[in-house]
């Protein structure tokens, strides 16, 4: 079994929110986040978002973001 993620729904309102809250932080963003299913090694199927692709500074601005979540 492969745990490589097959998109299923692009366009969830989950996916629509992250999207919205991501731009609402000042993120630009080249995509969108998806729904995914995946098959697990045992067999099973479990459904995850997978966020955009972020570039390096995109990164380290969400890990400070999150971190400052968190104080």
């Amino acid at each position: 079994m492969s745990n490589t993620p097959v998109p299923v729904k692009a366009d969830s309102e989950l996916c629509r929110r992250l999207d919205d809250a991501f731009r609402n932080a000042g993120f630009e963003l080249c995509e969108r986040s998806v729904d995914v299913t995946i098959r697990t090694a045992s067999g099973d199927t479990v459904e995850k978002i997978a966020p955009p692709l972020f570039n390096e500074g995109q990164a380290e601005r969400l890990c400070r973001i999150v971190e400052a979540a968190q104080r």
